[in-house]
């Protein structure tokens, strides 16, 4: 006949050191019941100002929203000094209201690009230079558009030194066959003005090297040729 195994007993659990674990816990907190609530007042505090700073960012989103959309209508229509400042028959605010009131919302910075261009059609180019340098370029080729403009408001102040790395950076910021050579052209006529011919010789070069195709690459040769006559 075969024995049967012994079935395991299984171990008792030892409570002692639980109760003694929570017993210590408990006496640490009833000694220092100021630093536990201070704590997590602390905690609650901070949930309440992140679900403020949440909602009011939200809020300040739509209103600055909906007051852009009043300011590119004026925008659309050529209306610049109104686009800018608003219009008191209408009560409605311009863009440098949305820029001074919501700054750091979306449409805030969208605003800061309409009123760049808005201060460029008007001939105010230093005004034009101060937002274009706040806005901040979305990603691709949407971004490339604003990145031009800051380099022709620089030509228009005969900044022409300070445009030829805008230009460059407005070339390489999404680089195609139709943005990448107009940039790079507009880099080699910056450096040009500014008297760096060396450099003027790079750009076109990229040109007719890369985008020879290109509308640029017509203007590029000729500029070459120029280039050729003045000893680059």
């Amino acid at each position: 006949m075969t024995n049967k195994p012994k079935s395991k007993q299984s171990q008792p659990v030892d409570s002692d050191a639980l109760i003694t674990y929570y017993a210590i816990v408990s006496i640490w907190v009833k000694n220092n019941v100021a630093l536990v609530i201070g704590a997590t007042v602390g905690v609650i505090a901070l949930i309440a100002i992140g679900i403020f700073m949440y909602t009011t960012s939200l809020a300040n989103e739509r209103a600055a929203e909906e007051l852009l959309g009043f300011a590119e209508i004026k925008f659309s229509a050529g209306e610049y000094e109104a686009a800018l400042f608003g219009d008191d028959q209408t009560f409605t605010a311009g863009f440098a209201d949305i820029i001074a009131t919501y700054p750091r919302t979306k449409a805030a910075n969208m605003a800061r690009y309409y009123a760049a261009v808005s201060e460029f059609n008007l001939d105010n180019y230093e005004s034009a230079l101060l937002y274009i340098r706040d806005f901040n370029p979305p990603a691709g080729i949407m971004g490339v558009g604003p990145i031009t403009l800051h380099g022709s408001i620089l030509m228009s102040l005969e900044r022409y030194s300070d445009a030829v790395p805008v230009f460059k950076k407005a070339a390489e910021w999404d680089e195609n066959s139709s943005t990448t050579p107009f940039n790079l052209l507009m880099a080699a006529e910056s450096a040009l003005l500014a008297g760096n011919h060396g450099q003027a010789e790079t750009f076109v070069s990229q040109i007719v090297t890369r985008y020879e195709n290109s509308p640029a690459a017509t203007r590029a040769h000729k500029l070459r040729g120029k280039l050729a006559t003045m000893g680059s």
